[in-house]
């Protein structure tokens, strides 16, 4: 067991009016009254309208109830507590199509719903570093520059939708070169991109997923469509067409991106192995609480710390205290007519 340690060792000086009282008690209960110094006690007492003996028993337990709310508010301490620190350096960036495509219902009710729900399950379990947002269609634009804090983000989910864009289309390429700007703008030397799309992958797309992987920034997808696709209204020739899953060239992203593919599902399955699966990933030890003081340079974007603290104890004393304040409140209490 460790020494005692106390927390606010300077609310101990508290003590001092406890013992001031103490002694002014000791006077009081040595001097029933003022007559005991002129007269025998003897024949006072029986004149006397206070009580022959002092409530001695009430004024121990004021006494005992001061000394530990004292103690308890010094915060003892005997227990040293050691608990591992985590801190997730990653960056990610999630780009979200908000092409007409997203309105079709293959994936009921529609796409873009379903694309929101992808977006705020990401942000809630796997939101724990830098996180950034970008939306695009013909052009790309940045809902939220990288941030810790996900709940920023949340707040925009509600309102991407195809009518904030000003230009159809599917400039999936723009987007990839504005993610890798922002990252390189935060001075984040790697990082990961993960795009949410119903749509394909062009040429001019791969080649810049090639580029950003041989820069150490992944690129994994999340395809929002199924292979049977849906009916839509094409706005160019006013034409029904039919959406479905480009496997095929948003595989050949995700492999030029050094990431992972992954089509919808309607459980978190998908989510779990695109934010997993990135080789940037880092790796905890198996006995994280055995890790050292200081931060491991193994873990390029980790960073682990052992915090030691001072549990307090004090909280017993409180127990100690309750059942003595209870008294207090029933009918002849011996607390009560205390000088």
């Amino acid at each position: 067991m460790l020494p005692l340690h106390w927390q606010h060792p300077h609310l101990l000086w508290l003590i001092l009016p406890l013992l001031a009282y103490a002694w002014y008690l000791r006077q009081h209960l040595q001097n029933v009254s003022a007559w005991s110094s002129v007269a025998d006690p003897k024949l006072i007492e029986p004149l006397l309208l206070a009580p022959k003996q002092p409530k001695r028993l009430g004024y121990g337990m004021l006494a005992l109830v001061w000394l530990s709310a004292i103690v308890a508010l010094a915060g003892p301490s005997w227990h040293l507590v050691e608990l591992p620190l985590y801190q997730n350096h990653q960056a990610t960036v999630l780009i979200t199509s908000l092409n007409d495509t997203m309105l079709a219902n293959d994936l009921a009710p529609t796409r873009l719903a379903r694309m929101h729900y992808k977006l705020l399950d990401s942000l809630k379990r796997y939101g724990d570093g830098q996180v950034g947002l970008i939306a695009f269609a013909g052009e790309a634009y940045v809902v939220s520059p990288l941030t810790q804090d996900s709940q920023t983000i949340v707040n925009f989910v509600g309102d991407l939708t195809p009518d904030v864009m000003p230009v159809a289309g599917n400039n999936l390429s723009a987007a990839l070169k504005l993610a890798a700007r922002m990252l390189h703008d935060s001075n984040q030397q790697q990082g990961r991109i993960i795009v949410f799309t119903a749509d394909g992958a062009d040429a001019s797309a791969i080649d810049t997923a090639k580029t950003l992987a041989s820069q150490g920034i992944t690129i994994s997808v999340l395809g929002m469509a199924t292979p049977l696709g849906a009916p839509l209204l094409s706005h160019t020739n006013g034409k029904v067409i039919m959406s479905r899953l480009d496997a095929s060239s948003l595989s050949a992203l995700a492999s030029a991106g050094d990431g992972q593919f992954q089509a919808f599902t309607s459980d978190n399955s998908d989510l779990s192995r695109l934010f997993t699966a990135s080789p940037n990933t880092p790796h905890l030890p198996g006995n994280i609480s055995a890790v050292s003081q200081a931060c491991q340079p193994r873990f390029e974007k980790t960073c682990i710390n052992t915090f030691r603290f001072w549990h307090n104890q004090g909280y017993w004393l409180v127990w100690l205290c309750i059942p003595f304040v209870l008294l207090a409140f029933r009918r002849g209490s011996p607390w009560l007519n205390l000088p």
